[in-house]
């Protein structure tokens, strides 16, 4: 009981994660379109081509807020506080070894939210607290798929769909799975379960 109540609340931080991520993106769009207006009316009377390896916009007390730049990956966008904090990050590499990622953070360095590509172009959602993954809903060969860590990295709850339909997954604290059910290809339902060691103790049916 306790667990579900663990997961029932990490799923609320997913929901108010995703939320101010969506909040977020419109702050780093308007940013970036007042920079883009901006420099394009200061080269009107200039060359229609402006090159450089990095941009920084800055405020009033010339802290900088946004910079323009580039990775070994490709472009980066960085955006920051009013102390000088990052918090969003726009870049073309991905912790999935995909192509592209759009993260926010506290302003100390720790991420929060991430959304990601992985090498086979899905789509990878995660929320993290302290800097570990808490949550994380994206898709695997084309199903979704939805897990829950404990703060040691290790998975809690794994929900999925696959070819033959849902499955759930329940595991230990070091990650090793206590009891899976799901269906098979007859369209029955099956359910296992397995002890501390990983060996299975019973199934159904």
């Amino acid at each position: 009981m306790q667990h579900q109540d663990q997961d029932q609340d990490r799923m609320d931080q997913l929901a108010t994660q995703v939320r101010r991520l969506r909040w977020m993106n419109y702050g780093m769009a308007v940013v970036i379109a007042a920079g883009v207006m901006l420099a394009a009316g200061a080269l009107q009377q200039a060359s229609p081509l402006v090159k450089a390896k990095r941009i920084e916009i800055v405020a009033d007390d010339g802290k900088t807020v946004l910079t323009l730049g580039s990775d070994f990956a490709g472009g980066l966008v960085e955006l920051f506080n009013a102390s000088g904090g990052k918090v969003a990050v726009l870049e073309s590499s991905s912790p999935f070894a995909g192509r592209g990622m759009l993260a926010t953070y506290d302003g100390r360095g720790q991420a929060l939210v991430t959304l990601a590509a992985t090498r086979d172009g899905e789509g990878v959602l995660s929320t993290y607290n302290n800097g570990k993954e808490l949550l994380r809903l994206g898709a695997l060969l084309g199903s979704g798929v939805l897990t829950a860590f404990n703060d040691r990295g290790n998975k809690h709850v794994e929900l999925a769909a696959g070819i033959f339909g849902g499955s759930v997954h329940c595991y230990n604290d070091k990650g090793r799975a206590l009891v899976t059910l799901g269906a098979d290809i007859r369209d029955n339902g099956w359910l296992s379960t397995y002890n501390g060691k990983g060996q299975q103790t019973s199934t159904l049916p």
